[in-house]
């Protein structure tokens, strides 16, 4: 019941799930000459529940680097840091409620921050500029 929202054909896809349901998530790679495929087992639920809509604040954003988070509740996180052609190239575990992370070495662009928390994902887009 997964549908592909964006990226086919790219490295980071986003796949959006119309009802809660258990099954098997495939990715084929095939480069004309040969093929491979890798297989995750996807578990969705759907429900109400308070401050999961958005546990996490980012600001400033638009940024030049200096990142804050603010979590709507205090668990160990960890945050990735993701670029356009989909390599995580930072990534760093919290446990406090608020922490702020420097990504002014990077280029300016847009990136993608990953939140894992035990129960939740988050991604959110951050915009580097110079």
């Amino acid at each position: 019941n997964g549908v592909i929202v964006s990226g086919q054909g790219s490295n980071v896809l986003t796949v959006m799930w119309s009802q809660a349901s258990n099954g098997q998530l495939t990715v084929i790679e095939d480069n004309g000459y040969c093929q491979d495929s890798s297989s995750i087992s996807v578990s969705t639920t759907f429900g109400l529940f308070e401050n999961v809509s958005n546990p996490v604040m980012i600001y400033p954003n638009p940024s030049q680097g200096k990142i804050n988070f603010e979590m709507s509740y205090s668990e160990k996180v960890q945050v990735s840091i993701i670029n356009g052609q989909g390599q995580i190239i930072y990534i760093i575990e919290f446990v406090d409620k608020e922490f702020t992370i420097d990504l002014s070495e990077y280029p300016q662009g847009a990136y993608n921050a990953m939140i894992k928390t035990k129960n939740h994902i988050q991604t959110e887009q951050i915009i580097l500029v110079k």
